[in-house]
């Protein structure tokens, strides 16, 4: 289905050293290098080529290669240069026909639609879509960040640093105003009713029982890690302020344990939604300034099946 190699390319380096491959080469994009080979068609490799490459054409259209690329496939509008709203290729990534959606997984985020938009906006040729050099591209800090680890790691510690000068809001509002559309259904045991939050004793058990397990020291799912106060003020791949001290609205963790059960991107993905009580008490322990105390590591204590 995914293409003979599927296991292992997605494979740790600790098993394709077992079975006598070497290590995934290094997440770098290089300067001189070519902004399709070291972006774009990484980008490809990553979400496309499973279906569309000379193991599976689906389609009949092929993504492996330049020159597969402009013969494109059934449908020769799939790139027109300087229109990305106007080319097949946009037009199937961010369809809502679910026949049609590439990959058919499900829509990429949209720092990743804005990639492959940004590619085809700024080409005048197939020439600038192939051959232009990342120095020269004036490429936006952000796509380069998707596949250059160390520039990734830069910049979550520079957003990390200034999150951690804000200060935080006054703690006055009512727990009502923390979360919007939120009914909350138990207001006895509310955290404004128990006069603060206690990190150790309210916040740490939810995030131990429902996010440690994909979010801590041994799997970091979206790049990002809650388990230690170093890294849970630090954005994942999606770029987003995980937890702003002081501001729940601009919080993207708080936005995400929100979201309706049937959203595709809600947290935790499994195991059903936060109570609202959770959902408060996170909700005013960041409005309280979202204190981790130091020299804590959270453990995975969610229910083994």
């Amino acid at each position: 289905t995914h293409g003979p190699d599927f296991l292992t390319e997605k494979a740790p380096n600790i098993l394709r050293n077992l079975i006598g491959l070497p290590d995934k080469p290094e997440e770098v994009v290089n300067p001189e290098g070519t902004v399709y080979n070291e972006i774009i068609a990484k980008f490809f490799g990553n979400n496309c080529t499973s279906c569309h490459s000379d193991a599976k054409t689906k389609g009949k259209l092929r993504l492996d290669t330049i020159e597969w690329i402009q013969k494109g496939g059934k449908n020769k509008d799939l790139i027109i240069h300087g229109n990305a709203d106007a080319s097949l290729l946009v037009e199937l990534m961010t369809t809502d026909d679910e026949d049609e959606i590439m990959p058919p997984k499900g829509k990429l985020s949209n720092p990743h639609i804005e990639l492959i938009k940004w590619w085809i906006n700024t080409s005048s040729s197939d020439a600038d879509l192939f051959e232009r050099l990342v120095k020269d591209a004036e490429v936006p800090p952000k796509f380069i960040q998707m596949f250059d680890k160390e520039a990734r790691k830069a910049a979550h510690v520079k957003k990390a640093e200034a999150v951690s000068t804000k200060a935080p809001e006054s703690t006055s509002i009512k727990l009502p105003e923390v979360r919007e559309a939120t009914v909350i259904q138990k207001p006895e045991v509310t955290p404004e009713a128990s006069g603060g939050i206690n990190f150790v004793k309210d916040v740490a058990p939810i995030l131990e029982a429902r996010c440690v397990k994909c979010h801590g020291e041994k799997k970091q799912k979206g790049e990002y890690r809650l388990d230690k106060g170093e890294h849970i003020f630090i954005a994942g791949e999606s770029e987003e302020t995980p937890v702003f001290k002081g501001k729940v609205a601009e919080s993207y963790l708080h936005k995400l344990i929100s979201l309706d059960e049937d959203d595709d991107d809600v947290m935790p993905p499994k195991g059903g939604n936060l109570t609202s009580e959770q959902i408060a008490i996170i909700g005013q322990w960041i409005k309280e300034g979202a204190t981790f105390p130091e020299g804590i590591q959270l453990q995975d204590k969610s229910k083994k099946k």
